[in-house]
């Protein structure tokens, strides 16, 4: 059968192997916090693991499903959220054969096209330097995350927060593009903590009828 299914009291914890399937340049949030992009280098090396409650995949209907306690740990960011769905497609090998493609099973013919998170998504990246570090852990939290890897677009909705250091970025919607580093804003508003160590003041908010905001971290 296509379908698999683990549940756990604990913490089902998976090799992602269908994630070997992504392109160097399609890490989730690529370039989210800016000096990420993909096109700046290979994606470092190691594995991604998704912990998780329940898990299903189907491969009929090219979706896997994680639910409940769901944490992924990548080489380059940590991501929690309570739902995960991880949608799949054929992948085109155009010059493998049809015997090589049914020995390899059809898990290694599926490629992710789009990754959704539900649910308190908390996405940090981890320093790639210590002068990295210094500079303040950089993560964004939101309801929902929704990445095509096909466009390159993150899209954050339900209270979206981008925050590095003492630094916040919020809005009603995000639009972050993996392959540069510019960012849409909607109803945006900065806040930005001052030499003197005080706490951040508000930046003044972007009407509610005018253009997102073209913010290029």
């Amino acid at each position: 059968m296509n379908i698999t299914k683990l549940t756990m009291r604990g913490s089902l914890l998976l090799i992602f192997l269908i994630a070997g399937a992504i392109p160097g340049q399609a890490q989730l949030g690529g370039s989210l916090f800016g000096g990420l992009s993909s096109s700046g280098g290979e994606r470092k090396g190691g594995s991604t693991t998704i912990s998780s409650d329940t898990m299903n995949i189907d491969l009929a209907k090219n979706l896997a499903v994680f639910t409940g306690n769901v944490v992924v740990d990548d080489p380059q960011m940590n991501i929690k959220c309570h739902k995960m769905l991880v949608y799949l497609e054929d992948a085109k090998k155009e010059q493998a054969s049809e015997k090589d493609k049914v020995a390899a099973g059809d898990e290694r013919n599926k490629e992710i096209s789009k990754i959704i998170c539900i649910g308190d998504v908390l996405i940090v990246r981890k320093p790639e330097s210590k002068e990295d570090e210094a500079k303040g852990e950089q993560k964004a939290i939101a309801g929902k995350a929704d990445y095509d890897l096909k466009s390159g677009k993150i899209l954050l909705t339900d209270k979206p927060v981008i925050m590095r250091g003492d630094d916040k970025l919020t809005g009603t919607a995000i639009t972050i593009y993996r392959d540069s580093d510019r960012m849409d804003v909607e109803g945006g508003k900065i806040l930005m903590k001052s030499a003197t160590g005080d706490e951040p003041e508000d930046a003044e908010e972007n009407p509610a009828d005018s253009a997102p905001a073209i913010i290029k971290p």
